[in-house]
């Protein structure tokens, strides 16, 4: 007998709260491919969609910090490993009031993804999960394809720039599908900084930041 998807994503979502399925309450759905659904259990909601739980988050107002950011993060790190999270880099972390705010990024064969990421959110005066957001994450490997090296691409670069800092990292094109680029931050004669973008298959230049 085939499983019930709607009762497998009801089962996932109350793992995630830590909570018996009996005690999710449902909320709404969402129509279309994904089958989103939402849930609440006391002042918690989950939306997850047959792919996994894409968010959650609490709604009570937290005020006193009790934990150091350092701390927020271990029970960041731990939270997203005890559900199966591997392979992600800890890109940014901040305090916002009482509240814990970190941003997790893939790492594939050593190379950063920034935009296939995880946030999460901590709430500093108990150490529990604050919010979650998986929307823009997928366990999936991108199909990118490196061409030229790190030296060759600089070699694109024009003479009148001088590189500072590069490294490789996988990001979406203006269509959305994951490219592989070299990512060269550089000043000019003028000591303007600016990050250039090279697409590692053709060296041309896919997108500039001026800082």
């Amino acid at each position: 007998m085939l499983a019930d998807p709607e009762e497998e994503m009801k089962e996932r979502a109350a793992a995630y709260a830590g909570v018996s399925p009996s005690k999710l309450r449902a909320e709404y759905a969402y129509e279309g491919a994904d089958g989103r659904r939402c849930y609440s259990a006391g002042d918690l909601l989950i939306c997850v969609s047959p792919a996994g739980v894409q968010t959650m988050g609490q709604s009570r107002l937290v005020s006193e910090q009790k934990l150091s950011l350092e701390q927020a993060e271990e029970k960041a790190a731990q939270w997203l490993q005890e559900r199966g999270y591997e392979g992600l880099e800890l890109t940014e972390a901040r305090e916002n009031g009482a509240i814990a705010r970190m941003s997790y990024a893939a790492v594939q064969e050593g190379v950063l993804y920034p935009e296939n990421r995880i946030q999460i959110a901590i709430a500093m005066d108990d150490g529990s999960l604050y919010s979650f957001n998986a929307e823009h994450y997928s366990e999936k490997k991108a199909d990118v394809t490196w061409k030229l090296s790190r030296q060759e691409a600089a070699g694109k670069l024009p003479d009148t720039l001088t590189v500072q800092d590069s490294r490789p990292i996988i990001r979406r094109s203006a269509g959305g599908s994951p490219m592989a680029v070299y990512e060269f931050s550089c000043v000019d004669g003028e000591e303007t900084v600016l990050t250039l973008y090279l697409d590692a298959k053709t060296g041309e230049q896919v997108d500039i930041l001026l800082k």
